[in-house]
Parts: C-alpha cells; sequence; structure tokens
C-alpha cells in the first residue's frame, strides 16, 4: 500500500521531525569537514596512516584518468610504472569506470568534492528511503508530513552513525554507494527499470553484485535479476571496446582485466590485511590457519548455496525482509568482503524489524530482538577501537564477525522456533 503522507502534524511531532532533520543534518555536515580536512596529498604513498581519500584516488581517479590516457589500468605494470606512488587497480568490472568518468577530468580536490556529493546523495537516499519503508512496514496506510520527515531523517542519522559507512566514505571507496544500493535492490520497489538499475549497480564490485544477483534470482524475480546483470556487462563491454581499441582489442582486454583478478602478488594484496576482512577466508587466517585453494572454493560454493537456501527459508515463512537480512548476512561469509561491505545489514535490518513488529500482532518481535540487535550492532562497530583496547589491536573485524555469526544464529533460530510453535497451533486448531 503506498504511503500517502498528510500535511497536518501536531506541535511535538513537528518538532521531532525538526529536530532529527537537524541531528542527520549535523552529521552530514561534521564528517564532511572531518574528511575534508583529513585529505591525502595528491601524490602519497600508501600506508596513509588516517589520511582520507586514498582509495578514491586509487581505486577510481587515477583508474579513469589513466582509461581516459588509453591506458588499460587493469594492465598493472604499465599502470603503476604510470603511477608507482600508488596501489594497483582492484578488479572492479570495467562498468566502475564509465560510471566515475566524469571525476576523471577534475583535479584530485575537485575529484574529493565530487566524490563527498555523490556519497552524500547515496547515503541520503538510501537512508530516508529505508526510513520511510521502516515506517510503511511497521504502520501501514498514511502518516503525516511530519512523521514521514522524521522517519526519512532517522534513517539518514542512522547511516552516519554507523561505523561501517564512516569508515568506507572516509577513505572515498565507491563501496558506500555499491553496498548501500543493495539494500533496496533486494528489498525490491515497484519500479522494474528501477530495481534493474540497483542491481546493475551493485554488480560493478563483482563481490557486492554477486550476493545481490543470488538474492534476486533466490526471490524468483527473473527479469529483475537478467535486466541488470544485462545493463552492467553491456557498460562493461562497452568500456574493454573504447579501452582496447575497438571490438577486436576486447579479447586482449578481458585477458588483462582476468589476470589482474587472479593476481596475489600486488601492492594491493599486502595493503588490504585480514584484519579488515570479514569473510571466512580471513577468519581463518587471523587464527593462523592457511586454507589451501580447494578449501576456499568449497567454503564459498557452500555459503553462497545457503545465501539462496535461507532467502528462501524466510519466504516460506512470508517472512521476504528477514530473508533479506539473513541473504546477505550469509553473503559475508564466503567471499572476500571488508568489513564496511556490512553497512548493506542496515536498512534491511530496521524493515525486517518492521516485518516481525507487524506478525501474530507484534508477538514475534520481542523473541526476534536479540538476532535483530546484534546484525545492527555488527555493522555499527566496524573497527571500533574500543576492541582494540580491551582484546588487543587487530581485533575489531574479529569481534565484529562473531557479533554478527552470534546475530544471525539467534535470528534464525528464533523464526524457527516462532514459525514450528505457528505450525503446531494451526494443525490443532485444523484438528478441532
Amino acid at each position: 500500500m503506498p504511503l500517502q503522507p498528510i500535511v497536518s502534524s501536531d506541535r511535538r511531532g513537528i518538532a521531532v521531525a525538526v529536530l532529527t532533520a537537524v541531528a542527520a543534518l549535523g552529521l552530514t555536515v561534521r564528517y564532511a569537514i572531518k574528511f575534508w580536512s583529513d585529505r591525502i596529498p595528491e601524490t602519497a604513498a600508501p600506508p596513509f596512516l588516517g589520511g582520507t581519500f586514498g582509495d578514491l584516488r586509487d581505486a577510481t581517479w587515477l583508474p579513469v584518468q589513466a582509461a581516459l590516457s588509453g591506458i588499460n589500468p587493469y594492465d598493472t605494470a604499465s599502470y603503476l610504472q604510470l603511477h608507482p606512488y600508488t596501489q594497483d587497480f582492484p578488479t572492479y568490472t570495467p562498468a566502475h569506470l564509465a560510471l566515475w568518468l566524469p571525476i576523471g577530468w577534475l583535479d584530485f580536490s575537485t575529484a574529493i568534492v565530487a566524490y563527498l556529493i555523490v556519497s552524500v546523495v547515496a547515503i541520503t537516499a538510501v537512508g530516508s528511503w529505508g526510513g520511510v519503508r521502516v515506517l510503511r512496514t511497521w504502520r501501514p496506510g498514511r502518516s503525516d508530513l511530519a512523521t514521514v520527515v522524521a522517519a526519512a531523517a532517522a534513517g539518514v542519522a542512522v547511516l552516519w552513525l554507523a561505523r561501517t559507512v564512516t569508515a568506507a566514505v572516509g577513505p572515498g571507496q565507491p563501496s558506500v554507494v555499491y553496498a548501500l544500493a543493495a539494500a533496496p535492490a533486494v528489498l525490491a520497489g515497484r519500479h522494474r527499470w528501477g530495481n534493474a538499475l540497483l542491481i546493475a549497480l551493485t554488480c560493478l564490485k563483482p563481490q557486492i553484485g554477486l550476493v545481490v544477483v543470488l538474492i534476486v534470482l533466490a526471490q524468483r524475480r527473473w527479469g529483475d535479476a537478467m535486466r541488470g546483470v544485462a545493463i552492467a556487462t553491456a557498460a562493461s563491454v562497452a568500456v574493454g571496446i573504447a579501452i582496447g581499441g575497438g571490438v577486436a582489442g576486447l579479447p586482449a582486454f578481458v585477458g588483462q582485466f582476468l589476470a589482474n583478478a587472479r593476481s596475489a602478488g600486488t601492492v594491493r594484496a599486502g595493503a588490504v590485511t585480514v584484519e579488515e576482512r570479514i569473510d571466512v577466508e580471513a577468519g581463518l587466517r587471523a587464527f593462523g590457519v592457511q586454507p589451501s585453494g580447494l578449501v576456499l572454493a568449497l567454503v564459498a560454493a557452500i555459503g553462497l548455496v545457503l545465501c539462496v537456501l535461507v532467502v528462501r527459508w524466510a519466504a516460506v515463512r512470508e517472512l521476504p525482509a528477514v530473508g533479506c537480512l539473513l541473504g546477505l548476512t550469509v553473503g559475508l561469509l564466503p567471499v572476500y568482503h571488508i568489513s564496511y561491505d556490512a553497512m548493506w545489514l542496515l536498512v534491511p535490518a530496521g524493515v525486517a524489524a518492521a516485518e516481525l513488529h507487524r506478525r501474530a500482532g507484534g508477538s514475534w518481535l520481542v523473541p526476534c530482538l536479540p538476532g535483530l540487535l546484534l546484525l545492527t550492532a555488527s555493522s555499527v562497530v566496524a573497527r571500533w577501537h574500543g576492541f582494540d583496547v580491551l582484546l588487543g589491536p587487530g581485533t575489531g573485524v574479529s569481534a565484529q564477525r562473531l557479533i554478527m555469526l552470534a546475530g544471525l544464529v539467534a535470528l534464525v533460530t528464533a523464526v524457527a522456533v516462532l514459525a514450528g510453535r505457528a505450525a503446531e497451533q494451526r494443525a490443532t486448531t485444523v484438528a478441532h
């Protein structure tokens, strides 16, 4: 049912809306100024030691400039010869270069400003959409304008308060766009081409797009998945043709792209440590276990299958938002993910809570709250310095991973028990 706000609001509601909006605006301005103040020099070499926008430079600005100059940024040797002070270009899909093309024509300081504007727009759009979606799910029907504004502003404020979000914006990570887009992509709006564009956007970072597409397929939204993948693929092929100098150069470009993806001995491989990653492989390496390629392939296969199964399991129980939350949680584990990718849990956690509130007169929410709160916390506390102080250096992401796993188990257990009881009650009713 569409939300149709009406204008009339009491003074208390208006005050809450104004205060929430001011808080969201204040957080936006605060972080924009902070990150701008800590920006790195254009030619700084990693590690950046607290400096901001290193990933913007190395994952977006310089690669786009190289592509505009006719140099393939996936050709690591040629690229690093051009920019010896930088990290190598990570394996984003070529469509990533097309999306950020305008940044390549700007100087570094202006590119930072452009990135901040894009990030603020993404956080504001997804946060406000998520806040209103939670309101609409919690309380269907019309809401006054003040309530809608308060819900939208609260959603934006929550995103800024999450360390996963700020940990991505600070370095200038495009993940703040791609990972946040995952929430509306899997929660499914009413516009099929809007859904397709969101799915395509997530596909620009392969490990994000892979999980999103699997969830969409598990939801049996075949058309959305095909359109989204087709858009991302077409854009990537167009970039490959442009950089390769024509269709004849496309096979060589693809070869260099795959070589970049397989590369293990690059500058970036030493820059991103296991302490920054939340996936299973990083967890094993953190404990001194060196898994073989076969083990990692099995982990990936099993994890991705589980991602699909939990979405279907929740859908059968008529809890689609819970399924999205569980699928995104499981999807962080089998393949390479930096801890800030967990930002994609925030909006689905809110919508799932609202969905459970509406189940059986609200009786399902309280038993599920521990799992929901733990999953939310796993996104909010990423790389929290307090863990390093309490548990030792480099333990922040390990603690985040454990909190996330505990939340996953708690939520699945609670839903399974509640669904079992509901089935027993229905059977008893039918028997009588």
